[in-house]
């Protein structure tokens, strides 16, 4: 347009140019109106050349601000496809105009489909209702909206979205459209899904775990309790929440828990501790608690969790695990350990306190072996338990009763001040046994042996005690059953003697220390040799000779006395084949050999004797077994067939020291003896009518009726042999 302005003032001027040559050349004035005209054609064309330029520069700026636009558009639109979320425009009906690719991607189907179609039935159909309620509310303007929708794909799966939606408007502020932004929530739902799935279960084995679990914040006040805590604590979680740690814990617990609590989170450690809950109702529980913190990523404490176990029943086993090791479990007193501790205690009191007294009573029923024996053993473990309970009756709550085991009871009393109360409560004790208990249908009498020390400062040891007052027991059971007696020093010596004899007899069976000494039996008619009887006899190397009397009921408490009859009985048959062979022509002769009661009772004495008689060569016919007379009352039918068999192979059997013991008469003519002992307590104060010649005289004439042999012992005086000759 410039170029033809231009033009135009060129002819303007040359038209001036040729009317201003005409009038020179004809002197003719161009009328002024005809030049008025052609100015103002030329300041027009001035005016319309300004106006051109501006034109210009105002369609290059346009040019400009469309091709900004134009980039623009190009770069929303790329966004727009871009976007990371789907991004819907529709029009104010909800009809789509625009689509981004996230969007057709989530919805599975092309972006030409979806245009123009309402965003309707992309909305499942659960969430109708909710999206026209939402789109009703925009129509009337409403502001930014959020919303969760559910819509359907191309195939029909449920695509879980959020959504956010703005208002279109125009230049003249009308609602022209919407904007719909929608994020998937599929995978964030399915994760929400199998967490609240992983939380149902978790809350679930929180609530079946037999352990208690619990949460609390950084200042220790409950967050969550499961249902185990709570029957623990006797509290509902309601009561528990929000509260702090020592909510249920038992009072007298509490200085402990706290102090451990502290300890574990100065050291950064876990909490472990058996502490007790105690409910609103009284109930204890013993809980094993664990306890860990919980840190975020700088490390800091946010939270504590912790669980509580249940140990009622393992604390319950393990007190009865120490009340098992400490009580003995027939009677349920307590048993020897738990008396030495308790000794021990006492022990100390009376080395701290001089004037402390105090007294050990022990005690052992007489004859219990009998009514084991008799009765059973169940009967006896009865007897055991009710004597138990009467020994308590007698006791304060100071005192203690224990048994140490089998029929062996020990009395501690405490604070005795005076023998008396001893006294008192020992004889008290051994009234008690006038009256019989009733067990099984049985009326069984029982006695007692009671030994008792009365406590000094010089006791260390309480075992030493225990001994004293054991020795004191067996002296009052030699001096007479149902009895006591007090421990005195010089009893200690003849212990320890007794302990020292026990120790050096073992060795003398080893080192062979015995001697057998052979005292003859004559005839008493005409006082011919007619054997010998085996004396054993110890030579102590520094002792000298000991009488049997001393060292015979020592080995046959220990058990040395079937040793020893052995060895007596194969060293007298051995002596009787020597003298036999080097005096012929004084034999025929026999040998007489004790046997002890245990001897007897030894399963092996016939195979025993066999080979003994085997190895020396001795007849059966040349050896006497003597037993005494208080041996067979023990078990008659076993001793009966004992001593047949024995007299089956031709040995003799004599009843020793006949008269002293049990009462023999009602079956003697049932036993398989040969010859009946008088003992020499008759012999040695038999004088003319006194009782012991009348006993004398009786055993002769008796066993002249049975026809047995009489052997009277200790003959040591003419006017003994004289008065025996006498009698026959």
């Amino acid at each position: 347009m410039t170029g033809y302005l231009d033009f135009f003032v060129h002819k303007c001027e040359r038209t001036l140019q040729q009317l201003s040559v005409l009038s020179q050349q004809t002197g003719l004035i161009p009328p002024d109106y005809l030049t008025q005209i052609i100015h103002e054609l030329l300041v027009a064309c001035e005016e319309a050349h300004v106006l051109s330029k501006e034109l210009s520069t105002q369609q290059a700026e346009l040019q400009v601000a469309k091709d900004t636009l134009l980039a623009e558009r190009q770069q929303y639109f790329e966004l727009f496809d871009l976007a990371p979320d789907g991004y819907i425009v529709t029009d104010r009906h909800g009809l789509i105009e625009q689509v981004n690719l996230m969007a057709a991607k989530l919805l599975n189907r092309r972006r030409m489909v979806l245009l123009g179609n309402p965003l309707a039935v992309l909305i499942a159909p659960k969430d109708q209702q909710r999206f026209y309620s939402l789109l009703n509310r925009l129509q009337k303007g409403a502001a930014l909206q959020n919303i969760d929708l559910c819509l359907q794909s191309y195939q029909g799966s449920p695509l879980y979205t959020n959504f956010t939606v703005t208002v279109v408007r125009d230049y003249q502020d009308k609602i022209v459209g919407f904007r719909w932004l929608f994020r998937d929530l599929t995978s964030q739902r399915r994760a929400a899904i199998v967490l609240r799935a992983s939380e149902q279960r978790y809350a679930k084995l929180a609530a079946a775990v037999p352990v208690g679990i619990f949460r609390a914040d950084a200042a220790g006040l409950y967050t969550y309790t499961n249902e185990r805590w709570c029957a623990m604590a006797g509290l509902s979680s309601s009561a528990v929440v929000g509260n702090d740690w020592s909510q249920g814990i038992h009072p007298d617990d509490l200085d402990r828990v706290a102090a451990e609590w502290t300890q574990s989170t100065q050291e950064g450690r876990s909490f472990q501790l058996e502490y007790r809950f105690q409910r609103p109702n009284g109930e204890v529980t013993w809980a094993y608690g664990q306890i860990d913190a919980e840190q975020n990523a700088e490390g800091q404490v946010i939270g504590y969790v912790g669980t509580v176990t249940d140990i009622s029943d393992l604390k319950q086993a393990q007190e009865l695990v120490a009340h098992n090791a400490l009580h003995d479990p027939l009677t349920d007193l307590p048993n020897r350990a738990l008396l030495l501790e308790r000794l021990e205690l006492t022990l100390n009191k009376a080395s701290r306190h001089g004037t402390y007294q105090y007294a050990v009573l022990f005690i052992d029923l007489d004859r219990f072996k009998l009514i084991n024996d008799s009765l059973g053993h169940i009967v006896g473990d009865q007897l055991l338990v009710k004597m138990a309970q009467n020994l308590k009756t007698h006791l304060r709550d100071i005192d203690l009763v224990a048994r140490l085991g089998g029929d062996e009871f020990v009395i501690l009393l405490e604070d005795t001040r005076d023998v008396e109360i001893v006294v008192q409560v020992a004889e008290r004790i051994l009234a008690d046994c006038q009256t019989p208990f009733i067990i099984e249908q049985h009326e069984i009498f029982t006695t007692l042996s009671m030994g008792i020390v009365l406590g000094t400062p010089n006791y260390y040891r309480a075992s030493d005690v225990i001994r004293d007052a054991d020795i004191a027991m067996y002296r009052a059971k030699v001096q007479g059953k149902n009895s006591y007696h007090f421990f005195d020093v010089s009893m200690h010596t003849q212990a320890q003697a007794r302990l020292v004899l026990e120790t050096e007899l073992r060795k003398a069976l080893e080192q062979e220390e015995f001697t057998v000494y052979y005292q003859p039996i004559f005839e008493i008619s005409d006082n011919h040799l007619v054997g010998f009887e085996a004396l054993v006899r110890w030579e102590h190397p520094t002792r000298g000779l000991i009488a049997p009397d001393e060292f015979v009921p020592v080995a046959e408490e220990i058990g040395l006395i079937v040793q020893i009859d052995r060895w007596v009985l194969a060293h007298a048959c051995q002596q009787m084949v020597c003298w036999q062979t080097q005096f012929s022509d004084c034999f025929p002769l026999t040998i007489s050999v004790n046997l002890s009661a245990q001897g007897l009772r030894n399963t092996h004495v016939l195979q025993e004797i066999d080979g003994i008689m085997a190895e020396t060569g001795i007849g059966a016919d040349a050896l006497i077994l003597e037993i005494t007379e208080s041996m067979l009352i023990e078990d008659i039918d076993q001793t009966v067939d004992l001593l047949a068999r024995l007299a089956s192979k031709n040995i003799q059997i004599s009843i020793d020291d006949f008269g002293t013991g049990y009462s023999s008469l009602n079956y003697l003519h049932r036993l398989p003896v040969h010859a009946l002992k008088i003992d020499r307590s008759f012999v040695s104060q038999m004088q003319a009518e006194s009782g012991n010649y009348q006993v004398a005289s009786t055993i002769i004439a008796l066993g002249s009726q049975l026809g047995l042999k009489v052997v009277a012992e200790g003959i040591e005086l003419p006017k003994q042999l004289q008065q025996l000759q006498q009698l026959g």
